[in-house]
Order: C-alpha cells, then structure tokens, then sequence
C-alpha cells in the first residue's frame, strides 16, 4: 500500500464526512446541493485514481469513475466559488454549472462510444503510458479556465471581506483554494511524468477551505429540528445570518414586516435588506456562538421589546 493510495482514500473519507455535514444543514442554506455535488464529485476522481492503482475494477471501469468526477469538478467549482463569492447569479441561477457542465457531459460520452473514444482518451500504450486526443486537450483549456475563474473569486471575497485580524485565515483559504490549480498546471507542464497526478489530493484540501468560508458551525452539525421548520411557527419576525452577516433564513413574519421574499433575501447581506426596505425597521441583534466563536446572528425584526 503506498503512500498515494492512503491520502486517496483519506480524501474520500474527509469528502464524504464534508458532503454528509452539509446534507444534514438546513434545506434553504445556500449552496447546500452545489457543495454536497462538489465533494461527491472530488471523491470520484479520487476512487477512479485508487481503483487504478490497486486494480480494483480494472482500468476501463476505473478510468470512467475518475473522469466523471473530474470532468464535472471544475463547473461544480466554479458555482460553489460563486456562493463563496455572493454573486447575484448564484442566489437566482442556482443551476448555472449545470450549463457550464453540459461541453463535458459530451466528451463523457465519448468514454463509452468505442472508436470515437479515441478523439478524447484512449486508455494507455504499450508502455503504459497514458495517451489523450485533440479533445482532451480542449478540455483541459476549459477545465482550467473555470477554475481560475472560481479560485480567482475566492480569493477577491476573501480580500474583500476580510474583518479586522481576519486575514491570517482568509489567505489560507485563498491558498489551500490555489493549490489544486498549482498542482494540475505544474503536472501538465513537465509532460504529466510524475507517478500520480497530485490534483484530486489537493482538492481534497480545498474542499475544507471551501466548506469554511461558505458555511458556519462545525464540519459535522446537525439540527434534531430544521430551523427553517422552528423559526417559521414564530409570530416575532426573525432573520438569521452567518458570521459574515449574510441572510440564510427569514421567517414569514419578516417577510411581511420587510417586504421581501426568503428567496429574495437568501445570499445578500441584512443590510442590504433592510435598505431596500425604504423605511426604518427595528431590529434587535443577538449573536449566535457554536464552538466558542460567533457562527451567526439572530435578528429579531420590530420586536416587541423596541416598539
């Protein structure tokens, strides 16, 4: 057993742990399925790698598992970076990667289209060394150019939204987010000799990077009780917030006191809320802590106490 072959199915394992977390949050967090895709499709790659290595499927079988995680990565990537980031596009288009995904879906095809197949991968010479066709190729451009694009995101929202004392933990993520990106060029630029491809290990790393900066509370946290189910039978107006301020619940009372809709207020800031609200609005702040930090706010709107 190798060392390769171990940090694999570590990776699996912290990706499934990751996916399972973030399945067990509540329905209308953001990003919730798009994440959850994003760490099935990292353990993929990292099982069709670790099956060739051991031989455990044989390397046709292994193969198509590892490119159906890594075909459908970089367009998964490049939506949870633009949750991370507070696009607009990712709050009302939430299957934009879908579309981004559909170039690769084809060239998936192609693994099962016998002769055509050769167009984009045929498995191995007789040396055993790997062999791509043209369309390989152009998938790498474009695999590459949605990554940049996501880790480039990432780190503008980690620069952007930094707090006070808060940029030791933002350049980690901005680099543990890079690393991946690094790893692939740096693979394919000295003609894919190394004995493993280091990029499904590292984004392994990434997705911890990832799950941080989009989601509060602990790695594993699950609700006996779905908040959105709690808040929604109180009379109170409530919205809740992450740590960054950025609204993940309203309750239907707030609806009605702010005039918005959860799914418009989902993904943007309370203060942008209550500003397009045109009117002052009371409110009363209480932080929320998880594991002796702020993870969040509760935000109680013209509660009786401030009437």
């Amino acid at each position: 057993m190798t060392f390769n072959s171990l940090a694999l199915e570590l990776i699996i394992l912290v990706a499934f742990w990751l996916g399972l977390g973030v399945w067990q949050k509540d329905r209308a967090t953001l990003g919730r399925r798009l994440f959850l895709a994003l760490a099935l499709s990292a353990a993929a790659w990292c099982f069709g790698d670790l099956s060739a290595e051991r031989n455990l499927l044989g390397p046709v079988a292994s193969y198509r598992i590892g490119y159906l995680g890594m075909l459908s990565l970089p367009a998964l990537w490049l939506g949870v970076a633009a949750h991370v980031a507070r696009l607009d596009l990712a709050r009302r288009v939430p299957w934009f990667p879908l579309l981004l995904m559909a170039p690769q879906a084809v060239l998936y095809v192609l693994l099962y289209a016998g002769p055509w197949g050769h167009l984009f991968l045929d498995t191995t010479d007789a040396a055993g060394t790997d062999l791509h066709g043209p369309m390989w190729w152009l998938n790498a451009i474009y695999s590459h150019l949605l990554w940049v694009t996501g880790s480039s995101l990432v780190v503008y929202s980690g620069v952007r939204n930094a707090p006070a004392g808060g940029w030791t933990l933002r350049l980690v993520i901005a680099g543990a987010c890079l690393a991946p990106l690094a790893g692939n060029a740096a693979y394919l630029a000295i003609g894919m000799t190394w004995q493993h491809d280091p990029t499904p290990l590292l984004f392994g790393v990434a997705l911890l990077a990832l799950h941080n900066a989009l989601f509060s509370g602990g790695l594993l946290q699950a609700l006996p009780i779905s908040q959105h189910d709690l808040i929604g039978q109180l009379p109170v107006g409530v919205v809740l917030t992450d740590r960054r301020g950025v609204v993940v619940d309203v309750n239907p009372a707030a609806e009605r006191h702010l005039g918005q809709s959860l799914k418009d207020a989902l993904g943007r800031t309370l203060d942008a809320v209550l500003d397009e609200r045109g009117e002052t609005v009371l409110i009363e702040v209480t932080p929320i802590f998880s594991g002796g930090r702020e993870s969040g706010q509760l935000v109680l709107i013209d509660p009786p106490s401030k009437v």
